[in-house]
């Protein structure tokens, strides 16, 4: 597994409350809160409807919003505070959002819009009409960034954040995309408990090959090794089966070429399953959160 280092980033007391917001059916709500049942069942996680909590999960339908790339440090000019980005129509500025880290005050996070005019920005993510990323940043602030993408148009999105925020975070399942199968619920959940994707432990390259010539252009930042002093695997083995694994062909330029190798072909058919967590997968979060099960 491949698991946050820094202790802040853990929920408080391995509790964590969430709440829905308008876009889900019952039925859809019922299929999530199944998922999480099971992570439950063998972990002492706890996921708690929300009542008061200041610092909470909110569990988001949205085909339209943002898609979590990865961290990285930029210089940027923050214009000033706003929750959320502001885009109306096709011609809408893309605007980053950010997740700053004050050094002085640990224990808050801040949202904050940067500047349209100092964003660098391809006029498009993938193949998605309508969206834009941002690919450089610059200004006299030095600060802790989550890069993402800006859609305006209508995608499935299965996001979130890693590890706790200390604000309020949204986990983004798309449905009925991201509904289909258990761990692809589980998989963003577990993000947000503190889980990164397990092809970037940081000694993923004695397990797998990454193809780089077959990933698809701006991509390649998803298939970066995390380094050690921001990830640990607590000497757990590397993971074929993990939720928190991508497939052989993510990101694939054809669709079709592998990006991802296994080292042992016999371990090819297991990366990317999104049944449901993996062995590993539970005894990992049972250590991160201490639990005695």
């Amino acid at each position: 597994k491949n698991i946050v280092k820094d202790p802040s980033l853990i929920w408080p007391n391995g509790q964590v409350p969430y709440q829905f917001d308008s876009g889900f059916t019952n039925d859809q709500k019922t299929t999530i809160e199944n998922a999480l049942t099971s992570l439950m069942k063998e972990t002492c996680v706890r996921f708690v409807k929300r009542t008061n909590q200041a610092n909470y999960v909110n569990v988001k339908n949205s085909g339209q919003g943002f898609v979590v790339l990865y961290a990285a440090t930029y210089r940027c000019k923050v214009e000033q505070d706003k929750p959320l980005v502001k885009t109306q129509g096709s011609d809408a500025k893309c605007c980053a959002v950010i997740d700053v880290r004050r050094k002085n005050i640990n224990s808050a996070t801040f949202i904050h819009e940067i500047s349209c005019e100092l964003a660098g920005v391809s006029s498009e993510w993938v193949s998605i009409p309508g969206s834009c990323q941002h690919n450089q940043l610059m200004g006299p602030l030095v600060l802790r960034m989550d890069q993402r993408v800006q859609q305006m148009g209508q995608s499935v999105q299965c996001a979130s954040l890693v590890g706790y925020q200390h604000t309020p975070q949204d986990v983004q399942l798309t449905a009925p995309a991201c509904l289909i199968k258990p761990g692809t619920i589980q998989h963003e959940f577990l993000h947000a408990l503190g889980f990164w994707h397990e092809h970037t432990r940081p000694d993923r390259d004695t397990y797998i090959k990454i193809a780089w010539q077959n990933i698809q252009s701006g991509m390649e930042v998803n298939f970066k090794a995390r380094l050690s002093s921001e990830a640990q695997t607590f000497g757990f083995p590397y993971d074929y089966g993990s939720v928190m694994h991508y497939r052989a062909t993510a990101f694939s330029k054809d669709g079709n070429s592998a990006t991802i190798v296994p080292s042992d072909n016999d371990e090819l058919f297991k990366i990317g399953q999104r049944e449901k967590a993996s062995t590993i997968d539970l005894a990992k979060l049972n250590k991160l959160y201490n639990c005695n099960t």
